[in-house]
């Protein structure tokens, strides 16, 4: 079997985050490791889930089948940018919360997910990031110029 490059790239990911992990350990407070535990520890997670999935797939698929979703129309580079630098300035101008619900709304929208779905996407991930962030965290989330 051989390994692609994307493989690769996802191995050397791993061992990066794994390295993360060990320093973050050796921190004298709990507070200051909290952050890099978390995000190293999910990273590592999502990229051991893709990695099996990259390897046990196998040869399986075709170059073809593989480009195709990137080939659909709106999905160019100057697309994707401006869907990057609208949702940055809507964080500027309305906060994270109403961005983020915003963003998340017209984007899957425009990738043609029902109202119902999207709408309960919004709620669960806005939600989510208010209780991380504003409850657990206690850590003030940018409110947007509009709210100052």
């Amino acid at each position: 079997m051989k390994i692609k490059p994307s493989s690769w790239f996802l191995i050397a990911i791993l061992f990066v985050m794994v390295a993360v992990v060990v320093n973050s350990l050796t921190f004298k407070h709990f507070e200051s490791a909290f952050l890099p535990l978390v995000l190293a520890g999910s990273i590592i997670l999502l990229g051991a889930i893709e990695l099996w999935r990259e390897l046990s797939k196998g040869n399986e698929t075709e170059q073809g089948d593989e480009k195709a979703p990137l080939m659909r129309k709106g999905t160019g580079f100057y697309p994707l940018m401006g869907w990057i630098v609208g949702f940055a300035v809507a964080i500027y101008v309305l906060g994270y919360l109403i961005a983020i619900a915003l963003f998340l709304i017209s984007f899957l929208l425009s990738e043609k997910f029902g109202w119902a779905k999207t709408i309960i996407i919004a709620l669960a991930t806005t939600a989510t990031i208010y209780v991380l962030f504003e409850v657990l965290l206690r850590s003030g989330l940018w409110k947007g110029l509009i709210f100052l």
